[in-house]
């Protein structure tokens, strides 16, 4: 069985890589404990175009992080003009209200695992 974090409380193991689970992924995944513990659940219908997360907060991430398609890879960089993987995830959660450092494997210490079937949008992967 593959282990997977909320970045309300799923975040996964040191060391590994991470991407934005928008749908759904393999490997590690992380939701932010604040996300997941102080924002209520969403309606089935999101007003956003993009996947339905389960809070808000979660919702909030996963548009930001969708909203910077197109933008460069560059390492060490965290926005608005560029991203690496943690950058990426750093700003989207921060749009959201929760604080992850700049680095994946600080990133990957943060949740608590959940299945690998219970990947929700807004989840982080870590493989």
């Amino acid at each position: 069985m593959t282990l997977t974090h909320t970045l309300s409380h799923r975040l996964i193991h040191p060391g590994r890589r991470v991407a934005v689970a928008v749908a759904a992924g393999a490997g590690l995944v992380l939701t932010p404990l604040p996300a997941v513990m102080s924002t209520p659940a969403l309606a089935a219908t999101s007003s956003s175009a993009y996947p339905a997360a389960p809070t808000q907060a979660a919702q909030k991430a996963v548009d930001t992080a969708m909203d910077q398609r197109g933008k460069p890879y560059e390492y060490g960089a965290a926005g608005p003009n560029s991203f690496d993987c943690s950058g990426l995830t750093q700003f989207a959660w921060h749009a959201a209200g929760v604080e992850l450092p700049h680095s994946s494997r600080n990133q990957s210490t943060m949740g608590q695992p959940v299945n690998r079937a219970d990947l929700k949008p807004g989840d982080l992967v870590f493989f």
